[in-house]
């Protein structure tokens, strides 16, 4: 009985300390328990001759879009971040915190668009991007 009593005392030690090193070594390797970035598909699309390619990268903590605009023929002097929005799902309509990237003008232009966090179960979005080449633009996508 006290045999009993010590084997199952061991095991119960030795699951405590295996599952401890588990998630230690998680914590080493991805740095936290934080939901990784989901980057979502690159999306290509034309606005008259204008080229706008966009790849999506959302965080618990923000929403990133890298965007690149290419053009042999108009020129770019777009302010990105006052004519973009991004919709959810459930209606929620966010503007870009701020534009990093290169300043308008030019035939080639590229940054990230940042926005905050998306609200909590948000099960697709709609970046809206107005008056490139005379044109509105909307990229789609599901989570």
């Amino acid at each position: 009985m006290l045999e009993d009593k010590k084997i199952h005392h061991i095991i119960g030690t030795l699951l405590f300390v295996g599952i401890t090193i588990v998630l230690l070594a998680y914590v080493f390797v991805f740095g936290s328990f934080e939901s990784p970035a989901k980057t979502a598909q690159v999306q290509t699309k034309k606005a008259g001759n204008v080229e706008i390619i966009v790849t999506p990268e959302i965080t618990s903590e923000e929403t990133r879009f890298a965007v690149s605009l290419e053009t042999h023929s108009v020129e770019l002097s777009y302010l990105l971040e006052n004519i973009t929005t991004l919709t959810t799902d459930k209606g929620v309509v966010l503007k870009p915190l701020r534009w990093e990237g290169s300043a308008p003008g030019g035939h080639h232009r590229e940054g990230t668009l940042i926005f905050s966090k998306l609200p909590g179960k948000t099960k697709s979005i709609d970046l809206d991007m107005r008056g490139i080449d005379n044109q509105d633009v909307i990229f789609h996508w599901e989570l």
